[in-house]
C-alpha cells in the first residue's frame, strides 16, 4: 500500500498528532535538556559563535559534545562561510552528527533576507541552530558582518525528538489509507521503548467483555503499533486468551486478568491472560502487559438503586480496570479498585497477609489480631496506607446500614458474604465486607493512645454500616474483631 501524506484532515491523523508530543515527552529522560547545545553570540560581537555542551540519542547510542566558544565562520576559520554576492544575505545551519562532529550546511544566498532559501537539516543529523548572516561587501569566503545574538535561532529543542528528525517525518507519512501508521514503526520503537498512549482508557463494554479503543499506541519488542480499531476482548470466547481456551464465569470469579499487547510477528494482537508476567506463546520480549481487571466473586443479586445490581459472578467490575496510565502509583494492581470518589485505589477485600506479603485476594484469611501500629506498617510496606475517616464512608456507600454479616461469626476468609438480611455484601464500586464483618483500623488516631475504627463487626450488627465508628479502642490493642483495609495514590 503506497505511502500517504501526513495531512491533518481525518481523526485518525488527528490521533497520530495528539501523540507526537508525547512521544517527545517519552524521549526527555534520554537528552539533556538544560543549556545543551545552546547558541550564542560572543560579549563583543564577532565573527564567531559559542556552542555549548550537550548530549543527544541517535537511536540508543549517546553523544556527548564537549560545546565549543570559538565556532568560526570568518575568513579562514573552521567554518568559513562560502563567498556570496556583496551585501547579500544568507543562512547557515549548525548541525551534529553521530560521530559527535560538528557540520554546517549554507542556503542559498538572496538580496533580502526574507527571500533566502534556508538549508534543511540533512538526513541522520541533529540540528542545533541557524544564523543569519550578510556580506560585509566584500563578496569572498569568510567575509561578514559580526553576528549578533538576534541573528541565531536555536534548533535544538525541535531535534530533541531525533533518530533523525527525518526519520520522525518519513514515519508519519508512512500511514495507510484510513491514517493511521503502518502496524510497526521500528524506527520508533528504539527511540520510545516504553511508549504507550490512548485516548480513551480501555473499559468494560459488556458484562464479559474489555475494550482497547482505536488510536491505542503500544511500544512492544521495539515497534510501535497502533490499534486501528476498537477490539472486544469478549471473555467467553477462546480466542481472546492466550490459551486459546476462555475461563468460564465461575472460573474467573475473584481473580485478576491482564491484557497483553503482543508482537506477533510483526502482527498487534491483544489477548487476556490469567498470567501476571507473560502470556502463553510469548516472551517478555515479544508482549507489554497494558492493563488488567477483576471479576466478581459472587453474584450480586437485585438490591434496588446498587450500581452492581444484578451482576452475575466472574463479570467485570467496571472500577477495577486500569492500564498503564490509569493504575496504583506503587505498580500493585491485585485486588483493588479505584474510587472515584476519594481518587484512590481502594483494597476490594480485607487485609490478608502481613508485611510485604500483606494482599487483597478473595478467599484470603483476613488479617486480625494486630494493633494498628502493625497494619499501619503492613500498609507502608506494600507502598499502601490505611483509609482515613471520610474515605471509609465513601469506599462503603452501598452496603446496608445497621446489619453484621449473616449468621453473626467470624468468616475467617474474605469476599462474597451475605449480609444478616441474606443481601450481599458488597458496596456501589465492588468493596466486599467494609461493614459488619471485623473492625477495620482508620488512618486517625485520638490523643496520644486511640485510633478510629470503622464499619463494625459480626458481633455488633445493629451498630454496623458506612457510618460506623468507635474511637475508645487504643492503638495498641490487637483482637480478632479488628482487621485493616488499605488505600493507595494513583500514578
Amino acid at each position: 500500500m503506497a505511502a500517504k501524506t501526513w495531512a491533518l484532515t481525518t481523526p485518525a491523523d488527528d490521533a497520530l498528532k495528539n501523540t507526537v508530543p508525547n512521544l517527545i515527552r517519552d524521549v526527555k529522560e534520554h537528552i539533556q535538556t538544560a543549556a545543551g547545545f545552546y547558541s550564542e553570540a560572543q560579549s563583543t560581537p564577532d565573527l564567531t559563535i559559542a556552542i555549548y555542551a550537550g548530549v543527544v540519542y541517535f537511536g540508543t547510542t549517546k553523544i556527548e559534545y564537549a560545546g565549543s566558544g570559538d565556532v568560526n565562520l570568518g575568513t579562514a576559520g573552521a567554518f568559513e562561510t562560502t563567498a556570496i554576492t556583496a551585501d547579500y544575505y544568507n543562512k547557515v545551519l549548525f548541525t551534529i552528527n553521530s560521530s559527535g562532529t560538528i557540520e554546517m550546511t549554507e542556503g542559498t544566498a538572496n538580496a533580502t533576507l526574507g527571500s533566502v532559501t534556508a538549508p534543511t537539516i540533512p538526513a541522520g543529523k541533529f540540528p542545533i541552530c541557524m544564523i543569519s548572516i550578510q556580506d560585509d561587501g566584500s563578496a569572498t569566503a569568510g567575509t561578514i558582518l559580526t553576528i549578533e545574538q538576534s541573528e541565531i535561532t536555536q534548533l535544538q529543542g525541535f531535534g530533541r525528538i531525533h533518530g533523525g528528525i527525518d526519520t520522525l517525518i518519513t514515519s508519519m507519512t508512512n500511514l495507510d489509507d484510513n491514517g493511521i501508521p503502518h502496524a510497526a514503526i521500528s524506527n520508533f520503537g528504539t527511540l520510545f521503548p516504553t511508549h504507550f498512549e490512548r485516548a480513551t482508557r480501555p473499559a468494560r463494554s459488556a458484562a464479559d467483555t474489555i475494550t482497547v479503543y482505536a488510536g491505542t499506541v503500544i511500544n512492544v519488542n521495539e515497534k510501535i503499533f497502533t490499534v486501528a480499531s476498537d477490539t472486544p476482548l469478549e471473555l467467553n470466547t477462546n480466542g481472546s486468551w492466550d490459551t486459546g481456551t476462555a475461563l468460564n464465569d465461575a472460573a474467573r470469579a475473584g481473580n485478576d486478568y491482564y491484557v497483553y499487547a503482543c508482537d506477533n510477528s510483526g502482527t498487534l494482537a491483544l489477548l487476556v491472560s490469567a498470567n501476571s508476567t507473560t502470556p502463553t506463546g510469548y516472551t517478555t520480549d515479544t508482549s507489554r502487559k497494558i492493563g488488567g481487571f477483576h471479576c466478581l466473586c459472587v453474584a450480586v443479586g437485585t438490591i434496588a438503586g446498587h450500581t452492581l445490581t444484578d451482576f452475575t459472578q466472574g463479570d467485570i467490575l467496571p472500577t477495577t480496570v486500569w492500564d498503564l496510565k490509569h493504575r496504583a502509583k506503587n505498580g500493585i494492581q491485585t485486588g483493588k479498585y479505584f474510587s472515584q470518589r476519594i481518587q484512590k485505589w481502594v483494597y476490594i477485600y480485607l487485609q490478608s497477609g502481613t508485611g510485604v506479603n500483606s494482599t487483597s485476594v478473595n478467599g484470603g484469611t483476613i488479617t486480625d489480631t494486630r494493633a494498628y501500629w502493625d497494619h499501619a506498617a503492613d500498609a507502608a510496606a506494600v507502598g499502601e496506607r490505611l483509609l482515613w475517616d471520610y474515605e471509609f464512608t465513601q469506599v462503603a456507600l452501598g452496603v446496608q446500614e445497621g446489619v453484621s454479616i449473616l449468621g453473626a461469626a467470624d468468616p475467617v476468609t474474605t469476599g462474597g458474604h451475605l449480609d444478616a438480611t441474606s443481601r450481599r455484601s458488597i458496596s456501589n464500586d465492588g468493596a466486599e465486607d467494609t461493614c459488619g464483618v471485623v473492625f477495620q483500623w482508620c488512618a486517625d488516631v485520638y490523643g496520644s493512645s486511640n485510633a478510629l475504627l470503622a464499619g463494625g463487626n459480626w458481633y455488633y450488627g445493629a451498630s454496623s454500616g458506612s457510618r460506623s465508628r468507635v474511637s475508645t479502642y487504643a492503638r495498641t490493642i490487637a483482637t480478632y474483631i479488628i482487621g485493616g483495609r488499605f488505600a493507595s495514590e494513583p500514578l
